[in-house]
Order: C-alpha cells, then structure tokens, then sequence
C-alpha cells in the first residue's frame, strides 16, 4: 500500500465510523495567514513553495518591463493541500469534543519522523483550534476498532503514533 492508498483507506475508515466527525477546513488564505504567523510556519511555506509552484503558479508579465513573474495564489490551492504541505496534516477528525490532526503514512520507518514532525509543528496546527495529534501507520484495509484507538490519542498529552 502506498500513501495515497493509506489517505484513502483511513478516509473511508472515518466516513464507515459515525461516532467519528469530520472537521471543517478554514479557507486556504486563512491556513496561509495561520501558517505565517510563527517562525515556523513561515519555514514550512518556504520550503513548500517549489513544490506548490509545479502545480499552481501562475506567469504574470510585467507590462513595464516585459518581465515574467511566477507568483502562487493561494486562493487556488485547495485547503486539504496546503494542510499537507505546510501543516504536515492529512486528515483531521472531531472525537469526543477533541479534534486531532492526523499525518497518515504507509510506512513503518516513517512514523517516528511523522511523530517529530506533528510535535514541532505544534505551534502551528494548535492554532487552528486542533487539542491532539498522531501519526497513524495504516496498515490494513478494515479496522472495527478504529474508534478506540483514535480515542486513544485524546488521553495522551503528547503527540503520539498509532496503527490500524
């Protein structure tokens, strides 16, 4: 499985679970504005713009000077995207009156990366009114109990892994 299979198979998993609500995404400019508002925010949007750039840029032409400017508007990006790549979140759910942001990866060395990642960010993703994070490995298509486990993450005070 790979990680957009992982995104999908957890997205499913939460949608089957009516116990588990969804979250309402701010606008994108809104994510932008939050994001710039650390040290590290400005960081992540720094490091994610080359990437953003091969997907959403836009050329505008100086008419002064016939220059050609690559410039992102961030209206255009959706917000799932720039939750991923600045945030490093890829899902966020509503548990018991706790939200939790999610970093969902495939792979079984990642996880510890994923779990460093989420607790620095902190900062940032607190801010969007998010009380937990985890790193979830996915390894599996079903979980009956994912339920449980996601309400595993709201009893720890630090950002923490998890498997389904």
């Amino acid at each position: 499985m790979n990680g957009f299979a992982a995104e999908q198979t957890f997205q499913r998993l939460v949608h089957n679970c009516q116990k588990i609500k969804t979250f309402k995404l701010p606008t994108s400019k809104e994510l932008i504005n939050i994001a710039l508002s650390s040290s590290v925010g400005k960081q992540r949007v720094k490091s994610a713009i080359p990437h953003l750039h091969k997907e959403f840029r836009i050329i505008i032409k100086n008419p002064n000077t016939q220059q050609l400017n690559n410039i992102i508007d961030w209206e255009q990006i959706p917000p799932t995207v720039i939750l991923d790549k600045i945030f490093g979140i890829d899902s966020i759910v509503n548990i018991c009156g706790y939200t939790i942001a999610i970093d969902i990866t495939a792979n079984p060395s990642a996880v510890e990366d994923k779990v460093s990642k989420l607790s620095h960010l902190k900062p940032m993703w607190s801010k969007l009114g998010i009380d937990k994070a985890c790193a979830c490995l996915v390894s599996d298509t079903e979980s009956p109990t994912l339920w449980s486990i996601l309400k595993s993450v709201i009893r720890s005070e630090k950002v923490i892994s998890i498997t389904i």
